[in-house]
């Protein structure tokens, strides 16, 4: 990071000691247009565009329709066994490697049948 700041810092101030002053001395013929002025006030032109006058032949919104009937085979159901109790708290107990013992104690904690 260091080296980088030195290597920038060296070609800012090597471009800023590189200028020179140059002058620049030439000669040239610029010619001004005369101006002129309008000679017409404005005016508005106000035309009047008739809205052209459509018309649609009448479609026909009535079709003739089939239906084909098809019988459904029943549905079948899958019941599911209906969850446990809820409480409002509940106990974890278990032993780790060495035989590390963990617990963790949750109350008020509420289960909930749509989130986990």
């Amino acid at each position: 990071m260091k080296g980088l700041f030195t290597i920038v810092s060296f070609a800012v101030c090597t471009a800023l000691f590189a200028q020179e002053d140059v002058t620049i001395v030439a000669s040239g013929d610029r010619k001004v247009e005369s101006a002129y002025r309008i000679t017409l006030s404005p005016r508005i032109v106000d035309t009047v565009v008739p809205t052209p006058m459509v018309e649609y032949p009448l479609l026909q919104l009535k079709f003739e329709t089939e239906a084909e009937l098809a019988l459904i085979s029943p549905a079948s159901i899958n019941t599911k066994e209906k969850l446990s109790q809820l409480y409002n708290s509940y106990i974890k107990i278990g032993v780790g490697t060495e035989l590390m013992p963990l617990g963790e104690y949750y109350f008020d904690a509420k289960r909930s049948r749509k989130y986990l």
